[in-house]
């Protein structure tokens, strides 16, 4: 139905035709030497109940019908872009937990590189005084 192969995000949506039940199927062939996470959203609209007020208001007139049947559609198209919204929100707290994830790792590695070049250059120093008192030590041969 959908495939999708070396993509990091993408969306995409189905309509189904049938009331039938469907099923996920999430593979992964590429490479299996990394770790994957998989983020995914299901939704399911209701503008299908809105189209079933027209079979139901008998007792009404058109002009109300229409006028209920346009409020419901102006209701469900706020809801989708909320929905949208809330979605967009939710994908970008991940974002930045996975960027601070690895901004952090890649700040401990710099803290431990430069310790160890700190603890190097402190050798290296202390050798090199040690080697220049050596050198201008006064001798005493008896």
């Amino acid at each position: 139905m959908y495939n999708k192969q070396s993509t990091e995000t993408e969306r995409f949506s189905f309509v189904p035709h049938s009331t039938n039940p469907y099923s996920f199927c999430f593979e992964n062939t590429v490479s299996s030497h990394h770790h994957k996470e998989i983020n995914f959203n299901l939704y399911q609209s209701i503008a299908s109940s809105y189209k079933n007020l027209e079979k139901e208001g008998k007792e009404k007139t058109p002009l109300e019908i229409d006028n209920i049947l346009l409020l419901g559609e102006c209701t469900i198209g706020l809801s989708e872009k909320f929905e949208e919204i809330k979605e967009l929100v939710k994908y970008l707290k991940i974002r930045e937990t996975v960027h601070r994830n690895t901004t952090e790792s890649t700040n401990a590695r710099v803290l431990l590189w430069s310790t160890f070049q700190l603890i190097i250059l402190l050798i290296a120093s202390f050798v090199q005084i040690w080697v220049i008192k050596r050198r201008f030590e006064k001798k005493h041969f008896v």
